[in-house]
């Protein structure tokens, strides 16, 4: 999901992919993937697929993450959701 995010840090909106580090317990990258998605924007997926990897930051640092494409679901309860929700640039 591409969203549009508002950063305190930079007063900016900007154009992202739902993303975090793993945690303890998460035994692969598609669960991580999975969570970060539920957490940052309250959907769940259903099938997805790694398309590869990519440097997010190659200015500032060597990190090279995976990325993932899926089909979204369903929408879980606003509870689900850390943050305020993020625009779906789609619609």
């Amino acid at each position: 999901m591409i969203q549009v995010a508002g950063r305190h840090a930079t007063g900016s909106l900007e154009i992202e992919i739902a993303r975090g580090a793993s945690k303890s317990g998460e035994n692969n990258p598609e669960d991580t993937a999975r969570r970060e998605l539920a957490e940052e924007t309250g959907f769940k997926a259903g099938k997805i697929k790694q398309l590869g990897n990519i440097a997010v930051d190659t200015g500032l640092t060597a990190s090279i993450v995976p990325i993932f494409l899926g089909k979204l679901m369903r929408k879980l309860v606003p509870s689900m959701i850390r943050e305020k929700p993020f625009k779906d640039v789609m619609n």
